[in-house]
C-alpha cells in the first residue's frame, strides 16, 4: 500500500510573526451553560480545518479518562462541529464515558479524512440535558437514536492538532 502525503496546506502551524494559521482569527461569543454566561474566546478554526471535519471519514473517537487516569475511547457517529468553538455529541448509550464526564474528565476528540489525516482536538467536556445546546442536538440527532438519547457530551475546544502538527493554540 502506497503511503499518503499529508498536505502542509492543511497541517499548518504557524511561523514566527504570522500569528495565526490559515484561516480566520476571531474573536468570539459562545455561550457556556455550565457557568450560565456567554465566553469571549479567541478561536482561530480554519477553513481548511472545518474542510477537513467536513472530510471525515467513518465515525469519531472520543476519549475521555476516570478519576483514577483509566483511559476509555468510544466510537461516536452523531456529532457536529457548533459555532466554530465545540463539539455536540449525541449520547444515546454511554455508560464509561458518561461518568467519566460526571467526574470531570478532560476529553480527546479524534477523526480521519479521505487522505488520512488525522485530527484531534482536546478540551474540557460537558453534558447538557436541557437547554438550546440540547435542543439544537435534538434536531439533527438521526431518527433511530431520537427516542434513546439521554443527554447531549459538549467539548469546548482547546487544543487542535493535524497528526503531530499543533495547530490551536499557535505555539
Amino acid at each position: 500500500m502506497k503511503a499518503r502525503r499529508v498536505s502542509r496546506d492543511i497541517c499548518h502551524a504557524p511561523e514566527a510573526g504570522e500569528g495565526e494559521f490559515r484561516g480566520q482569527q476571531s474573536l468570539r461569543s459562545c455561550y457556556n451553560p455550565r457557568l450560565g454566561k456567554e465566553l469571549l474566546r479567541m478561536v482561530s478554526l480554519s477553513s481548511n480545518l472545518v474542510a477537513a471535519w467536513e472530510d471525515r471519514q467513518g465515525p469519531a473517537v472520543l476519549g475521555t479518562c476516570d478519576a483514577h487516569g483509566q483511559p476509555n475511547v468510544v466510537y461516536v457517529g452523531s456529532l457536529v462541529l457548533e459555532e466554530a468553538c465545540r463539539f455536540v455529541i449525541a449520547d444515546s448509550a454511554f455508560f464509561k464515558t458518561r461518568a467519566n464526564i460526571e467526574a470531570g474528565s478532560r476529553a480527546a476528540l479524534l477523526w480521519l479524512t479521505s487522505q488520512w489525516q488525522a485530527y484531534q482536538v482536546h478540551g474540557p467536556v460537558y453534558y447538557e440535558t436541557g437547554g438550546p445546546i440540547y435542543e439544537r442536538m435534538l434536531q439533527w440527532v438521526p431518527a433511530q437514536f431520537a427516542e434513546t438519547v439521554k443527554a447531549a457530551a459538549v467539548v469546548e475546544i482547546e487544543t487542535v492538532y493535524c497528526g503531530a502538527t499543533k495547530l490551536l493554540p499557535a505555539t
